[in-house]
C-alpha cells in the first residue's frame, strides 16, 4: 500500500472528526449561511467528487459502506420518514423535519466513510495524536469560557443568563458540549497509553464537571468506568486514590481564586461551583424542564399510539403545545413520530454501531460501554442525531481503528 494512500486516509479521518467535533458547520453559520450548507460541501467533496480521483474511495464506497449496518439503519430510517411523511399535519415542521433528516444521513454517511477509508488502507491503528489534540482544546474551552465567554466571540446568541453561567465552550450550549466531551473522551482513551488516559480522564472530568450538566457527567462516568474494565486506566493504588482526592479539593478550592481575580462577571460559571449543591438537590431536578416535557410528550404519544402523529410532529408539539421546549427523549421523540416502533429507532442504530466496530483493536466490552453511554445520552437529548459534535465521536469511539494490545 502506497504510504501516501496511508497518508491521505489518516488526513480524510482527521477533516470529519475535525471538522465536527470543533464545531465548525456552526461556527462558520454564525457569520454567513446555514450550518447543513457546510456540511453539504464536506460531503461533496470527500463522498461525491473525491472518488472520481480515488480508486480506493470508490472500493470504500462500492464494496465496504453497502455492506455496514450503520448504512442499513439508515435505510429504515429513510423508510420510516416517507410513511410518517404521510400522516404529518404540519407542513412547517415536515420541512424543518426533512432538513434535519438530510443532515443526520449527510453526518453518518460522512462519518462512516471516513472511518471504513482508513480500515481499507491497511493501518494498523488511526495515531491519536490529533485527536488527542482536539479533545484538549474541547475542554479547555469549556473551562474558560467563564473568563472568555464563546458565546460573545463568536456571536452566537443564547438566551438566558443562566446558561452564561455554565461552561458550553466551542459547543456554546453545556449539556451539548458536556456530552460533546465525553465521547470525544472515549475516542481517545482507547488509543493512548495508560497514564496518558489517566491524565485525559481528569481533564474529561474538569471541563463536564464546569457544564453542569448531570447528563454529561452520567455519560461521562459510564465511559470511565468501561475504561477501567477494559484496562484503558492504570489500576490505583490507596497513594494514587489519595492523589486524585488531594488534586479535586486544590482544584475545587482554587476555583474560587479563580472566580474572584479572572472572571468577567459575577454570575461566573466558576461560582457556581458553591451552588452546585443546588443544582443536584431535589429541588433543582423537580423543577428540571426535562421531567415536565417528557410527561408531557409521552401523554401525546398514548394519543396515536400505533402510528404516532407523523414526521415533524416533534417540533410542532414543542412549539405549539409545550412552550418551546422539546421532549428531551431522542425515544420519546421518534415514538411521537413514527408511533410505537419509534421506540426502536435509536436503539438500532446503537445495535448497528456495535456491530460496526472493528475486529481488532476495540474491545468488544468497550464498544457496549460506548453504546450504554449513547443509550443513557439520549434519555436527555432529542437531537442527537442532528447535533455532529455529538453523533461523530460517538461513531469514531467504537469505529474508529485502535491499536491491537491486550483488552479485556
Amino acid at each position: 500500500m502506497n504510504i501516501w494512500v496511508r497518508h491521505l486516509s489518516s488526513l480524510l479521518a482527521i477533516i470529519v472528526v475535525g471538522f465536527y467535533c470543533l464545531n465548525i458547520d456552526t461556527i462558520l453559520a454564525a457569520r454567513r449561511w446555514n450550518p447543513y450548507y457546510y456540511q453539504g460541501l464536506l460531503f461533496f467533496g470527500l463522498v461525491i467528487a473525491f472518488p472520481v480521483f480515488s480508486a480506493v474511495s470508490r472500493r470504500v464506497i462500492s464494496q465496504d459502506m453497502p455492506n455496514q449496518p450503520l448504512m442499513k439503519w439508515l435505510l429504515l430510517l429513510l423508510v420510516l420518514s416517507m410513511i410518517s411523511t404521510l400522516a404529518s399535519q404540519d407542513s412547517a415542521s415536515l420541512v424543518k423535519a426533512w432538513g434535519y433528516l438530510a443532515s443526520t444521513l449527510v453526518i453518518v454517511l460522512t462519518t462512516v466513510y471516513a472511518m471504513l477509508f482508513v480500515r481499507r488502507n491497511g493501518e494498523q491503528y488511526e495515531r491519536p495524536y490529533f485527536y488527542i489534540f482536539l479533545f484538549i482544546i474541547s475542554s479547555i474551552a469549556v473551562i474558560v469560557d467563564p473568563i472568555v465567554d464563546f458565546r460573545s466571540v463568536f456571536n452566537i446568541d443564547l438566551t438566558g443568563v443562566y446558561e452564561i453561567t455554565r461552561g458550553g465552550g466551542l459547543y456554546f450550549q453545556p449539556n451539548a458540549g458536556g456530552t460533546a466531551i465525553a465521547f470525544l473522551y472515549g475516542v481517545v482513551v482507547p488509543r493512548v497509553s495508560k497514564r496518558a488516559a489517566a491524565v485525559l480522564t481528569l481533564l474529561a472530568i474538569s471541563a463536564v464537571f464546569l457544564t453542569f450538566s448531570r447528563s454529561s457527567m452520567i455519560v461521562l462516568l459510564i465511559l470511565v468506568f468501561f475504561a477501567l474494565v477494559c484496562g484503558y486506566l492504570p489500576k490505583l493504588t490507596a497513594v494514587g486514590w489519595f492523589i486524585l482526592l488531594l488534586s479535586t479539593v486544590l482544584y475545587l478550592g482554587g476555583a474560587e481564586f479563580i472566580a474572584g481575580t479572572l472572571s468577567i462577571e459575577s454570575g461566573s460559571g466558576y461560582k457556581r461551583l458553591f451552588e452546585s449543591q443546588d443544582f443536584i438537590g431535589m429541588e433543582a431536578l423537580s423543577e428540571d424542564s426535562r421531567i415536565s416535557a417528557a410527561q408531557g410528550a409521552l401523554e401525546s404519544y398514548l394519543a396515536e399510539p400505533v402510528l404516532g402523529h407523523g414526521m415533524g410532529y416533534s417540533w410542532y408539539w414543542a412549539d405549539a403545545v409545550n412552550a418551546g421546549v422539546g421532549p428531551h427523549n431522542m425515544l420519546l421523540r421518534f415514538m411521537l413520530e413514527y408511533g410505537s416502533i419509534g421506540v426502536l429507532v435509536w436503539v438500532l442504530f446503537l445495535v448497528s454501531l456495535y456491530r460496526s466496530r472493528p475486529l481488532e483493536g476495540i474491545s468488544a466490552r468497550w464498544a457496549f460501554g460506548v453504546c450504554l453511554a449513547g443509550f443513557i445520552a439520549a434519555l436527555f437529548s432529542h437531537n442527537l442525531t442532528e447535533q455532529g459534535y455529538i453523533l461523530v465521536p460517538l461513531i469514531a469511539a467504537v469505529m474508529l481503528v485502535a491499536p491491537k494490545r491486550r483488552v479485556r
